[in-house]
């Protein structure tokens, strides 16, 4: 058998998701190692990859199967402690590189893997900061500050409770999604921690918590940037405008409101 038999094999085993053909390919092409070229995939080869196939039919997400993922063209470690990285987040990352420089400190609140503030230390050189409450996903950050030869400072924390610095440069990207949302959701996302998912009743609990606490964490002019979920614009800036004076709202390739930017300075 050759790859691309596996991977119509692989389809009909996913027959019943709609992403079933994206799921085959990226299975082969990480078993094989090859996501152009047609090979021979031997009998022990074949085994994992009808292995791996059933276990995302029941919930597996494929990139929890490999341990890692794919963020503003780097690969990062990820394991079931941390969500997946999403390509909507990488708007926001792109946001707060255009705000930071690298004599700035830049804190990445519910940092999970780690990727935006590792990603912002990459391609600023800023002092990041990671922080999240998770000591699972703490361990995932702590692989992947190893993994890009990045020395940043990670502290577990409940949101800024045990958080003792000020910082230029505040990203986060917190649980967003209504509590009775959480059931409805795909069967590989629900398999994803549901503490970095679930952002209680009206999906804006943490908001509240990052607008409270986050302006006696920033520098003067500093600035934060949060990650929003679809339809929570307004409402996030009017949770924020008790606190902040400036704040913006930007969209993603998608059209869609993706981040609100808040500072008490000039913005951009």
């Amino acid at each position: 058998m050759n790859s691309k038999e596996l991977t119509h094999v692989l389809v009909d085993i996913l027959c019943d998701r709609e992403d079933k053909v994206s799921l085959a390919n990226y299975i082969v092409e990480n078993i094989c190692g090859n996501k152009f070229d047609i090979i021979e995939v031997n009998k022990k080869t074949y085994k994992k990859a009808i292995k791996f196939a059933k276990k995302i039919n029941a919930g597996t997400p494929p990139q929890y199967l490999f341990g890692k993922s794919y963020f503003y063209k780097r690969e990062f470690v990820v394991n079931k402690k941390v969500l997946i990285p999403r390509f909507d987040t990488e708007i926001l990352v792109e946001q707060a590189i255009k705000y930071t420089s690298s004599d700035m400190t830049v804190c990445d609140m519910c940092c999970g893997s780690g990727i935006c503030g590792i990603t912002i230390a990459l391609e600023t050189n800023a002092t990041c900061h990671l922080v999240d409450i998770s000591k699972g996903a703490l361990s995932v950050a702590k692989a992947n500050c190893k993994k890009h030869n990045v020395n940043c400072k990670i502290m577990r924390s409940d949101m800024f409770s045990r958080v003792p610095y000020t910082y230029d440069i505040i990203v986060c990207n917190p649980p967003y999604i209504k509590s009775s949302d959480c059931k409805k959701l795909d069967t590989l996302v629900k398999n994803e921690p549901m503490l970095a998912l679930d952002g209680g009743e009206s999906g804006l609990d943490y908001y509240k918590i990052l607008a409270e606490q986050s302006v006696s964490h920033l520098k003067e002019n500093g600035v934060i940037l949060i990650e929003i979920g679809i339809h929570q614009a307004q409402d996030v800036k009017n949770i924020f405008s008790k606190y902040y004076k400036n704040i913006k709202v930007i969209k993603d390739y998608n059209d869609i409101e993706r981040v609100v930017i808040a500072t008490n300075g000039e913005i951009l």
